[in-house]
């Protein structure tokens, strides 16, 4: 969620980040939630379907696809991040 310029705590788990910013224009920051393991998903590809024996033959894979046709994939195999992301620095806790 976009935020304009100012960063905003969440209370939810959710990250704050640098949105966009244009030239000498103003930063723009947004809320986001991420994904916990993107990795996971070549894991899976690896260990439940078996299509690679090795986790680095995904690279040249991935860099042959010339157009996605409009499919994504969100690997989420451990959970997204919102609403309870664990963030792991000594002295924080969700408000």
């Amino acid at each position: 969620m976009n935020t304009g310029e100012r960063t905003v705590p969440s209370n939810y788990g959710l990250l704050t980040t640098v949105a966009y910013k244009f030239g000498s224009g103003a930063t723009h920051y947004a809320l986001e939630g991420g994904r916990r393991d993107a990795g996971a998903l070549v894991q899976w590809l690896r260990d439940n379907l078996g299509i690679m024996r090795r986790a680095r033959m995904w690279k040249p894979w991935r860099e042959q696809v010339k157009d996605n046709g409009g499919v994504y994939f969100v690997p989420a195999f451990s959970g997204l991040y919102a609403p309870y992301w664990k963030k792991m620095r000594v002295g924080w806790s969700p408000a």
